[in-house]
C-alpha cells in the first residue's frame, strides 16, 4: 500500500508541475496534493484598495524597463507587448505578445530590473492563434485568444499565478478584452467581431460571460454569449453610429472594453466605432440600454473645447487663434466623436461615473502596408475622407447618395484646412430629419472624459493633451526622458513632443487624423484620492490626473520614455526599427496600463506598468506621493 501511495504521489507531482493541460494530472493533483486555489470568486474583494494616506498630489518617476529589442510587424500591424497583468502572489507580469502568439512572463520582484522568465506559446498548445488581452483577479489570470481566422470564435484561457493551465471557454468572434467583476465571480470578454478586409464576412459583436462562482471547471456549462440581436435601426438612438456598408445593428456594434460597477451588477461596455456605451445587467444577462456619447464641439467658447484642436499636419499651432490660416477652432458643422477605447467605472458620493480614453477609430480595412505618409497603397473599405472632399460624391463611395447641405459645402470652401486636411467620416449626420447632412464627424476626442452612469458628460480634458505635448501647457510637469541615464527634458514650445507617430518621431504627423490618441487607462486609489493613468498611444508616455471629484479633475504629471526627435534615423520606420533592435528606442506605442497598489507591489511603492506595443517593451514607473502635512 505504501508503494502505491508513493507511485500515485509521484505521478501527481509530475502531472501537476507540467505546463500542459491534463485531466489525469489535475485529477491526481486535486485528490492527493494540496489543491491550488482555482476559484477567483471572493465576495469581499474589490478593484480599488483603500489606505489611510492623506494625499496632496503625485508625480511619476522612471524605475525600470525591459526592452526586448523587437519592433512591431508594420506589415500586419501587430506588436509584441500589448497588454499586461500582474500577480502579487508570484510577482510576475504576464504580457500579451501578439506577434509571436505567446504570453511573455516577467519577474518584477525588483522593479528596477524586470527580467524575462519564460513564454507560454498559444499556438503549440492549441489555445488559439494569438493572445489578445489579459486580466488578473484573486489568483487567476484570464487571457483571450483569437482564431487564425479572426471572424471565427475565440477562446479565453485561465492560468494560475505561475502560468499553470486551469481551463478554457469559448468566446464570440475576435475576443479583444477581458476583465473580472470586482469580486472575481465572473469573467467578461468583449468580442469585437470586426469584418474581414473586403467586408464579405462581418460577425456579430458580443459579450461572453463566464460564471466562476464554483471555480474554473466545467466552463462549457457556465458560459453565456450575449449579442445584440434585439436591436435594430428603429430601436436605437439615431446618434449611435452605424456605419458599416450594409451592416445590421448586431453586426455593426463592436464591443471594445468592459468595466463593472463595484456591486458587480452592471457592466459598461464601450462600443468604440459606434461612439456609444452599452449597459449590461449581470443579474438578468440582458442589455438595459445603449447610450450614445454625443459629439465634441471644437468651436470657440464651447464647453470643454479648451484652446481648440491642432487639425493641420505641419507647423506649430497657435493655440486659441481665430486668425485665418492659424485657427485652432473648427467650424460648428464639424464635431468630434469621443469613440473611447478603454472605459473605467468609479463612484463618487455614492453615484456611478465612467472614465473614457477617447482614442477614436475609423472603419478602415486596407492593404496591410501603407506608404511613407501612412496612407494605404490599396483599400478594401475606408470610412475616412478628407474634409475638403466631403462635397464630392465620388469621394464618398459607397455613401455617395447622401445630400450634403449647401452651408457645409460653403463652409468647407471658405475655411483654411491646410495642405494636409483633417480626415473625417464619409457618413455625416442629419440632425433635423430633413434628409440632408448638416454635421460632419471627425474621429476621436483627443481627450479623456468623465460621464455619469446614465451617459451625461460632466468633464472633458479639452485640448489638454495636445497643448501639453506642444509645450503650451503644464510646463514643469511634462517631461521627456530620451535615455535612462540622462535627466528629464521639459516639454516646451522649443522642445515639443506632440502628435508624432509611434513608428517615427517627427512631430505633428497625426494632427490631421486622431492626434495623440489616449488609449490604455488604469485607475488607482491612493489614500483619499483617485487617480487616472493614461497611455498616449501615438507620441507615447503616461499622463496622470486626479479625478477624485469627477467634476473637477486636475492634471498631475506626464512622463515620456522614448528616443526624442533629435535621435538619429528615427524619422523613418526603418530607422526607428533599427534603434529598437539596438534597445535604444525607448517606449513606442503604449497600449496597456496597469496600476499596482503599494500594498501589493514588490517594493511597497505604488507602481504603474506600461506595455508598449510598437517597441515591445514594458516599463515601470513609481508613483511619487506628496502627502499633506
Amino acid at each position: 500500500m505504501k508503494k502505491l501511495v508513493i507511485i500515485l504521489l509521484t505521478i501527481a507531482l509530475t502531472f501537476n508541475c507540467t505546463e500542459e493541460k491534463s485531466n489525469l494530472g489535475l485529477l491526481f493533483g486535486l485528490a492527493l496534493l494540496s489543491p491550488r486555489k482555482t476559484n477567483s470568486c471572493r465576495p469581499s474583494t474589490s478593484d480599488l484598495i483603500s489606505d489611510n494616506r492623506s494625499v496632496q498630489s503625485i508625480s511619476l518617476n522612471f524605475l525600470g524597463t525591459f526592452q526586448n529589442k523587437r519592433f512591431w510587424d508594420d506589415l500586419n500591424k501587430i506588436g509584441t507587448s500589448l497588454i499586461s497583468a500582474y500577480s502579487p502572489e508570484s510577482k510576475w507580469v504576464f504580457t500579451v505578445n501578439g506577434l509571436d502568439g505567446t504570453l511573455d512572463i516577467f519577474d518584477i520582484t525588483n522593479p528596477k530590473n524586470p527580467f524575462f522568465v519564460r513564454s507560454i506559446d498559444f499556438r503549440t498548445r492549441g489555445y488559439g492563434h494569438r493572445p489578445t488581452n489579459i486580466a488578473f483577479k484573486n489568483g487567476i489570470f484570464a487571457a483571450t485568444a483569437e482564431s487564425r481566422v479572426r471572424q471565427q470564435q475565440g477562446k479565453v484561457i485561465f492560468f494560475d499565478s505561475w502560468g499553470k493551465y486551469l481551463g478554457e471557454a469559448i468566446t464570440g468572434a475576435q475576443p479583444d478584452f477581458v476583465t473580472f467583476t470586482p469580486n472575481g465571480c465572473y469573467a467578461l470578454v468583449a468580442n469585437e467581431g470586426e469584418p474581414n478586409d473586403d467586408y464579405s464576412w462581418d460577425p456579430e459583436g458580443s459579450v461572453t460571460v463566464i460564471d466562476l462562482t464554483t471555480g474554473v471547471n466545467f466552463l462549457e456549462a457556465k458560459t453565456r454569449q450575449i449579442g445584440f440581436q434585439g436591436f435594430n435601426n428603429s430601436n436605437i438612438d439615431k446618434n449611435i453610429r452605424i456605419t458599416g456598408p450594409g451592416a445590421s445593428v448586431p453586426k455593426d456594434l463592436e464591443p471594445e472594453s468592459i468595466s463593472v460597477t463595484a456591486d458587480g451588477r452592471l457592466a459598461y461596455v464601450s462600443l468604440q466605432e459606434n461612439n456609444a456605451v452599452g449597459i449590461l445587467d449581470l443579474t438578468t444577462f440582458r442589455w438595459l440600454r445603449l447610450m450614445p456619447l454625443g459629439f465634441k464641439d471644437w468651436t470657440q467658447a464651447a464647453p470643454y473645447s479648451g484652446n481648440g484642436i491642432d487639425f493641420r499636419r505641419g507647423g506649430a499651432p497657435t493655440w486659441g487663434s481665430t486668425v485665418t490660416g492659424t485657427e485652432t477652432y473648427l467650424p460648428s458643422f464639424i464635431k468630434g466623436q469621443y469613440q473611447p477605447d478603454e472605459i473605467k467605472i468609479f463612484t463618487f458620493n455614492g453615484e456611478t461615473y465612467f472614465f473614457t480614453a477617447n482614442e477614436g477609430d475609423s472603419r478602415n480595412y486596407q492593404s496591410r502596408q501603407g506608404d511613407e505618409a501612412g496612407d494605404p497603397t490599396s483599400e478594401f473599405y475606408n470610412e475616412e475622407v478628407l474634409i475638403t472632399s466631403i462635397c464630392n460624391p465620388s469621394s464618398l463611395v459607397p455613401y455617395n447618395n447622401q445630400t450634403i447641405s449647401s452651408a457645409i459645402c460653403a463652409g468647407v470652401a471658405g475655411f483654411s484646412f491646410g495642405s494636409n486636411p483633417l480626415r473625417v467620416s464619409k457618413i455625416g449626420g442629419d440632425t433635423n430629419g430633413d434628409g440632408i447632412v448638416d454635421e460632419i464627424y471627425a474621429f476621436g476626442g483627443r481627450s479623456v472624459s468623465i460621464f455619469t452612469g446614465d451617459g451625461r458628460l460632466v468633464w472633458d480634458s479639452g485640448s489638454d493633451f495636445e497643448e501639453m505635448l506642444s509645450g503650451n501647457k503644464y510646463i514643469g510637469r511634462a517631461f521627456n526622458l530620451s535615455e535612462i541615464g540622462t535627466g528629464r527634458e521639459a516639454i516646451t514650445p522649443a522642445n515639443p513632443f506632440y502628435n508624432a507617430s509611434f513608428e517615427r518621431t517627427r512631430n505633428d504627423r497625426r494632427s490631421d487624423r486622431q492626434g495623440p490618441e489616449p488609449e490604455g487607462t488604469a485607475l488607482g486609489k491612493i489614500g483619499d484620492k483617485l487617480f487616472a493613468f493614461i497611455g498616449v498611444e501615438r507620441p507615447g508616455g503616461l499622463v496622470a490626473y486626479d479625478i477624485t471629484n469627477p467634476a473637477q479633475p486636475s492634471f498631475q504629471y506626464y512622463l515620456n520614455f522614448r528616443a526624442d526627435a533629435t535621435a538619429p534615423d528615427t524619422s523613418t520606420i526603418q530607422g526607428t526599427e533599427q534603434l529598437a533592435r539596438l534597445g535604444r528606442s525607448g517606449d513606442l506605442g503604449p497600449e496597456g496600463v496597469i496600476f499596482i497598489h503599494a500594498s501589493q507591489s514588490p517594493n511597497g511603492k505604488d507602481l504603474v506598468l506600461v506595455s508598449n506595443e510598437t517597441s515591445g517593451s514594458i516599463t515601470l514607473y513609481e508613483v511619487v506621493v506628496q502627502e499633506r502635512r
